[in-house]
């Protein structure tokens, strides 16, 4: 990655590339391609390593605000086919919750967050074994009553 790139003054927040990233696999059918999943790759790790370079600086609790927004994002629709269609975890944007240095992230908002997306993701797979794929107009051979 050209070093220009890990400079993040006069350009849009990582975050906010993320989730424009998912936005763009999921609304338009031609970023679906290999170079587009590895658009979305590569943002991931933008962000991860924007969120290192906040707690380097002592921005925990922003690094925090950002972290749960990535939490946020991993819960929705197009997060969740993401993970399951392309193996693409938008977890893999948060570093280790010690990174943070700050206890109550560590041991209590992490652990609930990482479970409350387990759980939505468990009820999507089931979801999915049990409907298959689905387009924007729902469930794969769905006919509207």
């Amino acid at each position: 990655m050209p070093r220009s790139w890990t400079n993040c003054e006069d350009r849009a927040h990582p975050f906010d590339c993320l989730a424009s990233r998912l936005s763009n696999i999921t609304l338009i059918p031609g970023k679906r391609t290999p170079r587009g999943y590895d658009q979305l790759r590569a943002a991931i790790r933008v962000c991860h390593g924007y969120l290192l370079r906040l707690i380097a600086e002592g921005k925990a609790h922003e690094a925090i605000k950002t972290a749960n927004r990535v939490f946020d994002l991993a819960l929705t629709d197009a997060g969740k086919r993401t993970f399951f269609h392309q193996g693409i975890d938008l977890l893999d944007a948060l570093p280790p919750p010690a990174a943070f240095g700050v206890d109550a992230f560590e041991h209590e908002n992490h652990p609930r967050q990482v479970q409350r997306v387990r759980l939505q993701r468990e009820q999507f797979a089931r979801f999915l074994a049990r409907y298959g794929s689905f387009d924007s107009d729902g469930p794969a051979g769905s006919k509207p009553v």
